[in-house]
């Protein structure tokens, strides 16, 4: 799914937005600025790194050949190959089909409203629909369209090719979760419950990493 008329996304007011951004605030630290700092359990999600075939690496597959060792505080920066003609680089703002589609199904289990979630979208991006409707504005300044659809509509994006873009934030209408990331972030976070955490963590199909309530205060750049 990547044109403007996905049925599964369907438009909404902006002001479906209103109680995410004012629970969001300019710091420098994630935890806060991309998702509420409210949450009792975070994880921090990687969409992986793709090489010239098409194959998936996660970060810390792609970080062990150069002897580095990846956690939930590391940053692309950290351990890029510069200059590396094998690789590309991860997405930048939201995650890739398969991460997202993952992702969707281990957050879908805690929520009491996983048929009606909403996604916001960065309007910035080229190949973006012009919004009908009114937007959101979160940290730092980001005006975004509101959809709505099912928790499963994650993995979908509107625009068409080469602009093909997934939401930048979404979260169920019973506020459950909420997962976040800044339109230059490589990875994602994921506020939740304990169980909610734990489920994304023992996923398989998804590489992911707890922050503990040390990184909380300290994680700034995803």
């Amino acid at each position: 799914m990547n044109h403007k008329d996905d049925p599964e996304l369907r438009e909404v007011d902006g002001t479906a937005g209103d109680w995410l951004a004012q629970r969001l605030h300019t710091s420098d630290t994630a935890i806060g600025r991309v998702v509420p700092s409210d949450y009792f359990a975070y994880a921090r999600v990687f969409p992986p790194v793709v090489d010239g075939r098409g194959r998936r690496h996660r970060w810390s597959a792609y970080a062990a050949e150069a002897g580095f060792d990846v956690s939930a505080g590391t940053p692309w920066d950290a351990i890029a190959r510069r200059g590396d003609p094998e690789f590309g680089e991860p997405p930048m703002g939201s995650l890739d089909f398969l991460t997202a589609s993952a992702l969707a199904g281990a957050v879908s289990l805690h929520t009491s409203t996983a048929d009606s979630c909403f996604f916001a979208f960065w309007v910035g991006y080229a190949g973006i629909p012009v919004p009908t409707m009114t937007t959101a504005v979160f940290p730092p300044s980001r005006r975004m369209s509101i959809f709505r659809g099912s928790v499963f509509s994650a993995s979908n994006s509107i625009g068409m090719p080469p602009g093909n873009r997934r939401a930048v934030r979404w979260w169920p209408e019973d506020h459950a979760w909420c997962v976040g990331a800044d339109i230059y972030s490589r990875s994602v976070l994921v506020g939740g419950s304990a169980k909610c955490i734990d489920t994304i963590l023992s996923n398989a199909e998804v590489e992911a990493y707890r922050v503990n309530d040390e990184l909380r205060s300290e994680l700034h750049a995803l």
